[in-house]
């Protein structure tokens, strides 16, 4: 399956999954360590995590076709390269459903009130 937009099946709520996972890996990015497990992973794992926007990005689960897989190997780069990736997961998610940057300001905000990691 080709790596399409079009292939997600977007909802608000998976939205706010993907910005959160991208928060994390920013988060991950900035002290080299993640803690906590990606919201993505805790709703949507499986073995094919067909529900998952990434797996119906690439059409593949468990993140192939990412650049999580590289890393380990290479870790500045690989995990800037996935911030990335999300940043364009969401940003397209916001396109498609209408949702301006007011309600991704609202739930960062509601998260750093909440004393989020």
């Amino acid at each position: 399956m080709a790596r399409r937009y079009s292939n997600i099946k977007w909802t608000k709520a998976g939205l706010r999954l993907l910005e959160e996972a991208r928060d994390i890996w920013v988060a991950w990015h900035r002290t080299t360590r993640i803690k906590q497990s990606c919201p993505l992973c805790l709703k949507y794992f499986s073995e094919t995590c067909s529900s998952c926007p990434i797996a119906q990005f690439t059409g593949m689960g468990r993140c192939r076709g990412t650049p999580y897989w590289g890393v380990n190997s290479s870790f500045d780069k690989e995990t800037r390269a996935e911030i990335n990736f999300l940043r364009r997961l969401v940003a397209n998610g916001r396109k498609v459903l209408g949702v301006g940057l007011d309600h991704v300001d609202a739930i960062l905000t509601k998260a750093k009130e909440g004393g989020a990691e």
